[in-house]
């Protein structure tokens, strides 16, 4: 019974793949001319404050510049900042209060 079972499923999945499959043409063929507003370019910022605190520079045709100004300049319109909720790792990098920030 379950070797009927497994057999049913590999087939029905042989034929799933094979459907997707298509020799026609493609229903929609890339544009010329695209509008580069129709596409995402950003980056992953999530370390680029810890690598400022650290002494790292951000350089763009031998200039110094923020990162951020450099990806603004080259048109970027998308940013990922990843947090993290109690992490371990910036104990270790920040000291005991395992924070940059600083109070008053």
């Amino acid at each position: 019974m379950k070797l009927k079972i497994g057999m049913t499923a590999f087939w029905l999945y042989c034929i799933m793949i094979l459907a997707a499959c298509s020799n026609g043409p493609d229903e929609n063929p890339p544009e010329e001319n695209q509008n580069p507003g129709d596409f995402y370019f950003g980056a992953d910022l999530s370390s680029a404050n810890q690598v400022l605190d650290h002494g790292g520079v951000y350089k763009d045709g031998g200039a110094t510049l923020g990162p951020y100004k450099i990806l603004n300049d080259h048109g970027a319109n998308l940013a990922r900042f990843r947090l993290w909720h109690n992490p371990a790792w910036t104990k270790e990098v920040y000291g005991v209060d395992g924070t940059q920030l600083t109070m008053i």
